[in-house]
């Protein structure tokens, strides 16, 4: 399961949903029509946490290409052509 919500509310989320496990299971049982139904389990992603992580490193892409193109933008070639050979003076 996923909560969009600060610690507080992911507590409370995992122990709404621990004291609902056995009316959970019931409807479910009764949807399937078995006599026997699995033991439920919820298990917590880590979407809000690898999402907030992503837009961080997002974030500091940016900031580095902002960096670079301000850098770039008085920037000189080193030489006149990089791909015509130099000519000798000898």
């Amino acid at each position: 399961y996923t909560v969009f919500g600060d610690h507080d509310q992911q507590a409370k989320t995992k122990a709404a949903l621990e004291s609902a496990k056995g009316l959970l299971r019931s409807a479910v049982g009764h949807e399937l029509n078995t006599r026997i139904t699995p033991t439920l389990e919820f298990f917590s992603d880590a979407l809000p946490e690898a999402a907030q992580q992503m837009e961080s490193l997002l974030n500091e892409i940016k900031k580095h290409d902002e960096e670079i193109a301000k850098l770039a933008k008085g920037a000189k070639p080193v030489v006149e052509d990089a791909y015509k050979k130099p000519l000798d003076n000898e």
